[in-house]
């Protein structure tokens, strides 16, 4: 077996660094850190209960598991089902979107003990789907003449059709639209969509879609060629949006009001950003909460004897909402490997991450986030 040494720099000033050890077993061993999960297949995608007392996961393939935010009591959920898309109810039921890979899906509602009742069947499609306040699911569905219209179901299993081909109703053109829901909202307002334009290459759009039927593309305009534009997050006020787009020629974290209008480019580290994770505001009780995203740089330096090497370093990093105060929570030099799926606890006191190994699975781990009174001691960027 390989051992990877890797040492980790301490967030806290003036503090030595401790070495710490990469294995396939176990990724990440450092004080602010929790191992969650140390299973032989992938654990990914961790999402907080409302009330921060379950942390909901995909493993085994895209089973659900659930656990305890310190990792205790797992609990295997579904078996040989492959969800394609889940989220936490606003009555800590769980809602998921399960099919085989290229057939049409199914929605079903679930309690923490894993007992199920579908809600729709066999919808041609991509399988997502948003929330609406009320506890309404939103989603897309392909008609008989292969076109995308949007339906919104309740819990109990009654439906409807709020719009009828969502590419003509809300952007007013012919382009194919995919409909999802990558990019949900607290407000259960919009709808993800992908669209395929410009010489077959798929891009993704955001469609405001609402239970009434209300909707209007967000993003971009299909008179010029759109920038690729992912990991929508929407601020906990539901005022702003942060995104991730290569329109500056490389992955940085961008953020526009709701209505698409003032995009103003947040981050310019050169590195390759991550996904957002955007806090409720428990982290400093501030309106706009805090953003927190990972980073991963890959440089070549040149070492006497050896020549050009490859130096890897991957770090979370958190920022006022404005861009500014930029600090560095936690940072992995030369790490075989990359940080993926930021998640916030729902007071703003934790962050769930998935670490991907070079070599070996997929784990899930929890990082202490400092008070906002002691922000000032991790490092600055």
């Amino acid at each position: 077996m390989v051992v990877l040494s890797v040492v980790l720099i301490m967030v806290k000033v003036g503090v030595l660094p401790p070495l710490y050890v990469v294995t396939p077993q176990t990724q990440i061993q450092h004080e602010n850190v929790t191992g969650l999960t140390t299973s032989a297949t992938n654990d990914f995608n961790p999402v907080w209960s409302p009330d921060g007392k379950m942390i909901l996961y995909q493993s085994s393939g895209r089973n659900l598991h659930i656990m305890s935010p310190n990792g205790s009591g797992k609990k295997q959920l579904t078996r040989d089902v492959y969800v394609d898309d889940f989220a936490w109810s606003r009555d800590k039921e769980i809602i998921f979107a399960t099919s085989t890979p290229g057939s049409p899906f199914d929605i079903l509602v679930m309690d923490i003990h894993g007992d199920c009742r579908k809600l729709v069947d066999n919808v041609s499609g991509n399988p997502g789907f948003c929330l609406d306040p009320n506890g309404d699911v939103l989603y897309g569905s392909r008609n008989s003449v292969d076109l995308w219209d949007v339906w919104v179901v309740n819990t109990s299993g009654d439906r409807r059709r709020v719009i009828s081909d969502i590419s003509t109703s809300c952007s007013g053109s012919q382009v194919p639209v995919f409909p999802g829901c990558s990019a949900r909202t607290p407000d259960g307002k919009i709808l993800s969509g992908y669209m395929k334009a410009y010489g077959g290459q798929i891009y993704e759009y955001l469609y405001f879609v609402d239970a009434d039927g209300n909707c209007g593309m967000l993003n971009a305009t299909l008179d010029t060629r759109p920038e690729m534009d992912r990991f929508f997050r929407w601020s906990p006020d539901e005022g702003k949006i942060a995104f991730i787009s290569d329109r500056s020629g490389r992955s940085e974290i961008w953020i526009m009001d709701s209505d698409g209008a003032n995009k103003t480019q947040l981050t310019d580290s050169g590195d390759d950003c991550g996904p957002i994770g955007w806090s409720a505001g428990g982290f400093d009780r501030s309106p706009d909460g805090r953003i927190a995203y990972s980073g991963h740089s890959r440089k070549s330096v040149y070492i006497p004897k050896c020549g050009l090497e490859w130096e890897e370093e991957n770090k979370i990093r958190v920022m006022d909402a404005d861009g500014g105060n930029k600090r560095v929570l936690l940072c992995l030099p030369d790490s075989s490997g990359k940080i993926d799926d930021l998640a916030w606890s729902p007071d703003g006191s934790e962050i769930a991450f998935v670490f991907q190994p070079d070599s070996g699975n997929d784990d899930i781990y929890v990082l202490d986030v400092p008070a906002a009174s002691a922000i000032a001691g991790v490092v600055s960027e």
